[in-house]
């Protein structure tokens, strides 16, 4: 049989086919092609799963760790059941920005300073137990990461670092480094085999320098300065670096960690290290015991009343206790209103870690949409997480002006939010009073970075803080800003976002309520449903008052009225007493019209009285003291306008559009050129006064305006036509319809 020459039969197109057919099937079958398959298979599940990220406390003491460990141990048990793989559970040292910020007036620049060695012990050791073995747990480095929180990352599978991030320095400088407290740490890190122990224990102990050496057999291991002279002496030593000298407590770079190899990548951002980690996503951990978000969602809008911000947290509270409900999400776009409320319902979002449900942890996230100004900023720094939108406000001027005397009341509540969610509380202070100034100080000693009010820095001029300069909140905060001071911890663009972040498999649904009401309350944000609900309500007055009886358009009239109210008062910016000062004025103006004559007192402060209603129900103070007040007044000026087009818009309707209509054209009175209204007054009178007309006589009583005057000896009850008269005052007749008589001082005569 003839041989067959490869290139040959590839010249040709049958040959092409057949050698094509075989080098597929020789791949299709090899061990290799498999391998191959699996790979892209682990890969594909790798892209659809999501990571889990947990931010670490700082510092790791008392009850922040025992959260901390809570949290771990919750989250640890719900991935534990029906998993083929683990879960990957990043644990994040260090804020977005890579520079922590602390919990107490001070802000600590190190994450992990300050943390107590027993605290991170059982972190470390329920992290390398079996009731961890449901996690693949992550450790992530954003910033300079020292203190015994550097024995949580030793326990971690793997860690990764940012480009800025350092580890090492692990003992603070007032505590000793006992032997217990070395085999602790040996043996959590001898357990992963990440790190070197000669290494651990160069990071725990000052005089231990550390090199990394490399023998004849080309093995590169690290080593102490014994061991190296050791090694020198055996001759087994071939290349030799010193890594870190002897006069501290060693610290390793990002570079150096990556270098060495026990770092697994250098991750710059959130997005690189689920990159590097396989990961379609990273996603925050859920707080709840069972690990399932159940949560419901409340869009602030809008300024903000007392019953609204009673109704938010009554609603809250059924949601959490008769409907399972274990996590809020609250979206900000919303100037403030009311600093009593905003101060309750913020310390009740920071503060209560467990609702009156017991055994259900519930987790408060907070997304700023637009803004958060005013009063609002207490809810806002109330959640935990809390993110911004790149275009969102936090702080400065709000719906109203907030006294100095009144924030200082609220001491207590501001401390009790600051503390509970890690915040400065001189912070908080200057985003609520745009007085109040707050300086950036650093501590002298330790370098630890911390925020006061200019007259609270511990030490005063010669202490340990240095002050560094004035930090300005008066016109508020941009993301970047707030990243940077620790208020906010990151930053989102858009709500889905900012729930995917949460954990949230979909953006959750509003909080539940009475359905009409949040209608009503939503439209009521919207000028234009006030302007249009007060154009027919005083139209159809105007109407009422130009037909007989009452009828159609006074009960028109007065609905609208009161729909106008209720939306202003759902709104936030009405209340009883604006509701009664609108009464009381078309009060005085019914009596005005229709019991005394002309047009007095009654009249005019009744005119005044509506007029005033209206501008305070567009408004949640009385007198404007700012710029933005002042605006908002105006829009209360505008209100009193569309008012009175209203009025207009009737007496037209009236005038022209009634009288032609078939259903209404009884409701307004005919002209008074009319032919049947002259022939019915004709018939309805019971006297004919008109041969009084130009007759002169004399007051018998006083004429204030109505009296009685003698007419050729003829008794006749009059009217004065202008100011009061006196009794003997000689008057003369200028007006008769009907049975009523207008009469005018008769002046200048003898």
């Amino acid at each position: 049989m003839p041989s067959i020459n490869v290139f040959t039969a590839c010249t040709r197109p049958r040959g092409i086919v057949w050698v094509v057919v075989a080098l597929l099937c020789c791949w299709c079958f090899s061990p290799s092609a498999a391998a191959d398959d699996e790979v892209a298979g682990e890969n594909a599940r790798n892209n659809e799963r999501s990571g889990v990220l947990l931010q670490v406390p700082t510092p790791l003491r008392g009850e922040k760790a025992d959260k901390f460990l809570q949290q771990l141990k919750s989250l640890a048990l719900s991935m534990d059941a029906g998993r083929q793989q683990r879960t990957t559970v990043v644990l994040q040292f260090g804020t977005e920005s890579s520079e922590p910020k602390g919990s107490s007036g001070a802000d600590t620049a190190v994450a992990g300073a300050g943390s107590v060695f027993e605290d991170a012990q059982g972190i470390a050791r329920f992290l390398v137990s079996p009731a961890a073995r449901s996690m693949r747990t992550v450790a992530y480095l954003t910033g300079p990461t020292e203190g015994h929180s550097v024995l949580v990352v030793l326990a971690c599978d793997e860690f990764m670092v940012a480009p800025n991030a350092t580890l090492g320095h692990a003992v603070p400088d007032d505590e000793e480094a006992d032997e217990s407290m070395r085999l602790v740490y040996r043996a959590i890190a001898a357990g992963r085999g990440v790190i070197p122990e000669v290494a651990v224990d160069a990071m725990m102990m000052s005089g231990q320098a550390l090199f990394e050496v490399t023998d004849v057999e080309g093995n590169t291991k690290f080593v102490s300065e014994e061991e190296l002279a050791k090694l020198r002496e055996s001759g087994a030593a071939w290349k030799e670096q010193q890594v870190m000298d002897a006069s501290q407590q060693a610290t390793f770079s990002a570079n150096q960690l990556r270098k060495f190899r026990w770092a697994s990548q250098i991750a710059a951002d959130q997005q690189e290290l689920a990159v590097a980690l396989g990961l379609q996503k990273i996603v925050d951990a859920p707080t709840t015991w069972d690990g399932v978000l159940a949560g419901v969602r409340v869009n602030l809008q809008g300024p903000l009343s007392a019953s609204r911000l009673q109704r938010i947290g009554m609603n809250w509270g059924i949601a959490v206790e008769k409907q399972g409900k274990n996590s809020l999400l609250m979206v900000f776009d919303t100037p403030g209103g009311f600093l009593q409320g905003s101060a309750t319902l913020g310390a009740r979002l920071a503060d209560s870690p467990l609702e009156s449900s017991g055994s259900l942890q519930t987790k408060r996230i907070g997304y700023i949409e637009t803004e958060a100004r005013g009063d609002a900023v207490l809810i806002a720094l109330g959640c935990k997480p809390l993110w911004m939108n790149s275009n969102a406000v936090l702080g400065g001027m709000g719906e109203v002006e907030l006294r100095r005397d009144d924030i200082i009341e609220l001491g207590t509540t501001i401390d009790l939010i600051a503390s509970s969610t890690g915040r400065s509380p001189a912070l908080l202070r200057g985003l609520l009073d745009p007085t109040a100034q707050v300086e950036r100080c650093v501590h002298r000693k330790t370098g630890e970075v911390g925020y006061f009010l200019a007259n609270d820095i511990p030490g005063g001029e010669g202490g340990d803080w240095q002050r560094q300069g004035v930090i300005k909140l008066d016109a508020g905060l941009t993301v970047t800003e707030a990243i940077e001071l620790g208020l906010v911890d990151g930053q989102v663009e858009s709500l889905d976002e900012a729930a995917s972040r949460a954990g949230f498999l979909e953006i959750p649904p509003i909080l539940p309520e009475r359905s009409f009401i949040a209608f009503i309350e939503r439209m009521g944000q919207n000028l234009w449903l006030s302007s249009l609900l007060l154009v027919i309500g005083f139209a159809a007055f105007t109407m009422e008052a130009s037909s007989p009886g009452i009828g159609v358009p006074g009960f028109v009239g007065a609905i609208c009225m009161m729909l106008f109210f209720w939306v202003r008062i759902l709104a936030g910016t009405a209340e009883w007493f604006e509701v009664m000062l609108f009464v009381g004025g078309v009060v005085f103006v019914a009596i005005e019209l229709l019991v005394l004559p002309g047009f007095g007192i009654f009249g005019i402060g009744g005119l005044l009285m509506v007029v005033v209603s209206i501008v305070l129900a567009s408004q949640t103070f009385v007198l404007p003291q700012s710029n933005l007040e002042m605006s908002q007044s105006l829009k209360g000026v505008g209100l009193v306008f569309v008012a009175f087009f209203g009025i207009a818009a009737g007496i037209l309707g009236i005038r022209f559009f009634l009288p032609r209509t078939t259903l209404f054209k009884n409701l307004a009175m005919p002209g008074p050129n009319s032919l049947e209204m002259v022939e019915q007054e004709a018939r309805e009178h019971l006297v004919h006064y008109e041969w009084l007309q130009g007759r002169e006589g004399i007051a018998t009583t006083p004429l204030r305006p109505a009296g009685k005057a003698m007419f050729d000896d003829e008794l006749i009850a009059v009217v004065s036509d202008g100011g009061a008269l006196s009794e003997g005052d000689r008057v003369r007749v200028i007006e008769v319809q009907g049975n009523r008589v207008v009469v005018e001082p008769i002046t200048g005569e003898a």
